[in-house]
């Protein structure tokens, strides 16, 4: 509930705070590779925080509900 309250003021305030948009990344093998001196056998995963994800989810889905209930007059 808490997060439900923060993400709903975020979004009324416009606000992305920072911190949500920071992203840690992760070096990992790629699978059955035989040697793994060569930099083309790894792969960089990028993690964002959950409260951001959180945030661009609901921006997302109500700029997609505005599109849908805003028509713009087409052109013929």
């Amino acid at each position: 509930m808490r997060n439900v309250r923060l993400t709903k003021a975020t979004v009324r305030m416009g606000h992305h705070p920072a911190v949500w948009k920071r992203a840690s990344e992760v070096v990992i093998r790629k699978p059955r590779q035989k040697d793994y001196m060569q930099l083309k056998w790894y792969q960089t995963i990028s993690l964002l925080s959950y409260m951001g994800k959180v945030f661009e989810k609901v921006v997302a889905e109500r700029l997609s509900d505005e599109a849908k209930r805003t028509t713009l007059p087409s052109d013929g």
